[in-house]
Parts: structure tokens; C-alpha cells; sequence
């Protein structure tokens, strides 16, 4: 027997609805242009296009066409394998490859050209781990051996565009981190101390992991527990110690609302700038160093025991959520994020579970679902890496191309003809923001 079905939208009344914004899925394979199916990683450059390492050099994709780049015989430059396991924009929008056998080249983007880094520097050695693209053109390259390289791409191609740091000063053969405070100064964080190439000094040589900055300055911690904040007048560190003890650190992360997260095991310490106080959140399950600040403040955390941990600092709530589960494990490693869209719907994607969003009305996490003239579809994905583009959209890898999600508020509802001999002729909306609709029986 046939339903008729009404579509109404809800600019014309007033309801609240409390599920998911609505997704709209679309997929990218070879068929659609993209030249290699394994894609390893993603970026947005600064003129919008999205970026991808593919087992068949670079794509480009523009929202409507891919183009490949990569070398051949006659190229000026000759990459040595095709197969890119990592790319890293730069501050200048030009793109470090990574490649398979651990080479790296520079694609300048403004030519359209690969550019061979050694050609800069006969002491470089192209065998790369990791590289650490800052602002203003600078680069720091860690080689397999620990070697240790500072690259200005604004001198390219003079042989001073790369400086060789490798055993310099009080350098471990650890790096933690590199990064770049806001006025310009480099921290290499080691396990033998900390190297500031710029204004400043820094007479503590603890192994700091971790660094934060915020308004109120620079932070530092150990792995073993040790909190402070960098004073730049005596070119130290000044300790700040909660009342109970810290144990081991995991993590630290910078929070949007003046305060800073600090990660253990089995809890979260957050320690508030204004007030120069902290506060310490026990948990009952340990935790992975994945954490996401949504919109009204709550702090969303992933564990290693299936759950989604949400956290009210105000209130000082602590919830367990469950997710669902995926019914057989994926044949690879899988990337979990949580993303909060446009329209203030929280997503997750545990390693283990699926696409799901957190209903604000049953305070449930959900699978996620596509809607088809009224009916639910739920929506399964895999994840290999992904990314998060500047209009909050998402593209992930699945081993077969890529899907782009993109959201959209939700502002109608169907409702289902309950009377089934019956169509429906008018619709009016009273005083009292109540809906009418005549039927024709």
C-alpha cells in the first residue's frame, strides 16, 4: 500500500532538533582522475586546493579535477621512488615530499617543480625520519642517523639556505619536538635539553617534551612530571607545582579558554592561567593523547578500553559514553578523530567503532546515518588519515581513493501519512506555533 509523505520545512515553525547535521558522502577513485587508489596523507594549501601523497607521486585536486605531479627520465630533477609516504606544506605554500626510501624534495608549487635539497648543500645526507615546517620559510629536517638540519627556503637556491645543527651545543640524540614561538624564536626540544635558536636562552637544561604557548607565556614539562613556565628575564624556568603531585605526563595541550590540559594515564590535570590554580580529574580507564574542546567547553577524550570520555570542568562532571562498535575489525590500522561541524554537531571516529555523533537529547553517542526521503541509512567508513579542510570539511582515506564528507543543518523533518487514503491539501501554522494540516479523505 502506497504512504504518501509530507516534506515540510521548519523555517515555517519553530522545533528543536536534536540529531545529527546531515552528511552528504562523496567518493574519489582512479575512475574520477586520481592517479593511485593509496593515498597516505592530506593538505589544504593556502589557495584552497587539497593535496594528497599517493604511491604515484602528488595529486592536486581542485573540487572538480586531479593533476598529477611527479618525474620522469628527462626531468630536471629525478625522484628516486614515486611512492610519497608523507607531504608537509610549508609557510611559503610550497609542499616537502616525503618519499619510500626516505629521500625528501621540495615541490615549489608556485613553478610546479620538484627541487632536490642536496643540490643546496653537498653535507646534506637524504635520508630523512621527520621534517618540522615553521614560519616564515623555515624548516627543521631530522635525518635516520639523527642528523640535524635547519632549512631557509627563502635563500634557496644559495648553499646558505641549509645550516647542519647535528651535535651542536647541548643537542640530545632524542628530538621531541620543534617548534616556533610568536616571536619568531625555534625551541628543539631533546632528551639532552632544549636548544632556542633566536633571542632567547634558556639555562635549564631538563629534558622538556612539552610545550605550550599561550597568552600568558611559555610552558614547558618533563615526562616525569616537572611543570614550569619560562621566564625570560633570568633565562629560566619557574616551577609550577600543583598541591598533589604530578606523575607521570603524557601530554600537554593548550585549551581555547585560557587554561592548559595536561595528560596522564589514568587522569587530566588542568591547570587555569587566570587563576594560577589547578585541577585534577581522576579516571577510571586510562586514556589516549587525543583530546577535543568543543564549542560550549567540554573536553572529549578517547581511551584505550572502548569508551569516549566527556568531561565538564565547570561542573565537574566526568561521563562514559559507548559507541558502536565495528562488527569485524578492518584489515588496517585505523585513524580516530572528533570534529566538531559548522552547525554544532560533535563527531567521533574511534579506531574501533564507528562514524558516530553525540545526540544532545539522549546524550548518547550514535551511529551516524545518511537520509533518503525520510529513511535511515547508517554509515560505515574506514580511515586510514584524513584531514580537516578550512570549511570544516572532512576527506579520509579508505585504501580505495578518498571520500569527501561535507554537512549541512538540518531544517526539515518527513512525517509519515498515517492515514493512507488520505492526501494532504493545505498546511497552516497558528498563533500558538502549532501546525495544521488538511487532508483530503
Amino acid at each position: 500500500m502506497r504512504k504518501h509523505f509530507l516534506f515540510i520545512f521548519l523555517s515555517i515553525f519553530s522545533v528543536a532538533l536534536y540529531g545529527q547535521s546531515l552528511l552528504n558522502i562523496k567518493h574519489y577513485s582512479v575512475q574520477d582522475g586520481l592517479s593511485q587508489k593509496n593515498i597516505q596523507n592530506f593538505i589544504q594549501d593556502d589557495n584552497g586546493y587539497i593535496w594528497m601523497a599517493t604511491w604515484n607521486g602528488l595529486d592536486r585536486f581542485d573540487g572538480y579535477m586531479f593533476r598529477n605531479f611527479k618525474t620522469y627520465p628527462n626531468s630536471s630533477v629525478r625522484i628516486t621512488n614515486q611512492r610519497f609516504i608523507r607531504i608537509i606544506k610549508t609557510s611559503l605554500n610550497n609542499i616537502w615530499c616525503l618519499t619510500y626510501d626516505n629521500r625528501l624534495y621540495l615541490f615549489n608549487t608556485h613553478q610546479n617543480k620538484f627541487e632536490d635539497i642536496t643540490s643546496y648543500s653537498k653535507n646534506l645526507i637524504n635520508s630523512i625520519s621527520k621534517v618540522y615546517a615553521l614560519k616564515n620559510g623555515i624548516s627543521w629536517v631530522v635525518g635516520m642517523q639523527n642528523e640535524l638540519y635547519r632549512i631557509d627556503e627563502k635563500k634557496f637556491p644559495s648553499s646558505e639556505a641549509v645550516q647542519i645543527y647535528t651535535n651542536r651545543g647541548n643537542l640530545g640524540n632524542v628530538i621531541y619536538n620543534i617548534l616556533q614561538d610568536k616571536d619568531g624564536d625555534e625551541w628543539i626540544l631533546t632528551n639532552s635539553g632544549t636548544m632556542i635558536v633566536g633571542s632567547k636562552k634558556i639555562a635549564n637544561q631538563m629534558p622538556f617534551q612539552f610545550m605550550v604557548e599561550t597568552s600568558d607565556g611559555i610552558y614547558l614539562a618533563t615526562s616525569n612530571g616537572f611543570f614550569a613556565k619560562y621566564d625570560k628575564k633570568s633565562k629560566n624556568v619557574l616551577p609550577c607545582a600543583p598541591q598533589k603531585p604530578v606523575a607521570a605526563i603524557r601530554g600537554m595541550e593548550r585549551l581555547n579558554d585560557n587554561r592548559i590540559a595536561i595528560f596522564q594515564e589514568f587522569g587530566i590535570i588542568i591547570y587555569d592561567l587566570r587563576k594560577k590554580d589547578f585541577k585534577s580529574f581522576d579516571l577510571p580507564i586510562a586514556i589516549r593523547s587525543n583530546l577535543f574542546q568543543d564549542i560550549s567547553g567540554k573536553i572529549w577524550l578517547l581511551s584505550t578500553v572502548g569508551k569516549v570520555i566527556r568531561l565538564d570542568c565547570l561542573k565537574g562532571k566526568i561521563d562514559l559514553l559507548d559507541y558502536p562498535k565495528y562488527k569485524e575489525l578492518p584489515g588496517y590500522s585505523q585513524r580516530p578523530f572528533m570534529h566538531e561541524d559548522e552547525f554544532g554537531t560533535l563527531w567521533i571516529k574511534p579506531s574501533d567503532g564507528e562514524l558516530c555523533f553525540y545526540n544532545k537529547e539522549t546524550q548518547r553517542l550514535e551511529q551516524a546515518s545518511v537520509n533518503d526521503m525520510g529513511v535511515k541509512f547508517p554509515v560505515s567508513i574506514q580511515v586510514s588519515n584524513y584531514l580537516v579542510d578550512r570549511h570544516k570539511n572532512i576527506w579520509y582515506a579508505n585504501g580505495d581513493g578518498f571520500d569527501n564528507i561535507s554537512f549541512r543543518q538540518k531544517s526539515f523533518e518527513y512525517i509519515i501519512n498515517e492515514y493512507s487514503k488520505s492526501v494532504g491539501r493545505a498546511i497552516m501554522e497558528d498563533h500558538r506555533k502549532r501546525l495544521w494540516i488538511g487532508l483530503e479523505t
